[in-house]
């Protein structure tokens, strides 16, 4: 009996320096993709904080706010968009240093849903503090910035636009309380 024919042989050969190569390109991969995964997570995990401002509040008196019923306020809004807590020390505006003399910061007095500032704001919650918009009205003219201040000393600032400096004129006539 003959054997069967023996299939042909095929025969690879990978030079070494192929397999460094490959196993060079291989590692920059991995290398790359793990460092963007680190840099995002990094980037990711801190407090981003937005400012709002809004005139024009009527609050019921009652035991967080103890006031006169005519009186007026502006709600500072403070959403942390990140996702690590911020301790929100102050809330206040900056003025222009030349038409303010010798202050260019004033901090407010602020009532807060939970009681006074300090206030821890954890990711993702939003805490408003509120300040009588008669102590913003005197200086209206010279504010450049309102501004809340962190644990940190990190100031998240709104500029004073024209659009919100009316805001806070028209919120004052229709009220008729002071007349500017």
């Amino acid at each position: 009996m003959a054997l069967p024919p023996t299939p042909p042989v095929i025969k690879f050969e990978i030079s070494a320096s192929a397999v460094a190569w490959y196993g060079a390109i291989v590692a920059t991969l991995a290398f790359l993709i793990n460092a963007i995964s680190v840099v995002h997570r990094i980037l990711q995990d801190r407090f981003d904080v937005s400012l709002s401002i809004k005139p024009g509040m009527i609050v019921m008196p009652h035991g967080l706010y103890p006031h006169d019923k005519d009186e007026i306020f502006t709600s500072f809004n403070i959403v942390n968009k990140g996702t690590r807590s911020v301790v929100i020390t102050s809330a206040g505006f900056q003025m222009d240093g030349k038409k303010a003399g010798k202050y260019s910061s004033a901090v407010i007095m602020a009532f807060g849903q939970a009681g006074e500032l300090p206030k821890e704001i954890k990711g993702g919650d939003r805490h408003s503090v509120l300040a009588v918009q008669s102590h913003i009205m005197e200086k209206l003219d010279i504010i450049k910035y309102f501004e809340v201040s962190s644990a940190t000393g990190k100031v998240f600032k709104r500029r004073m636009t024209s659009k919100l400096k009316q805001q806070f004129l028209d919120s004052v006539k229709k009220d008729g309380s002071k007349e500017i």
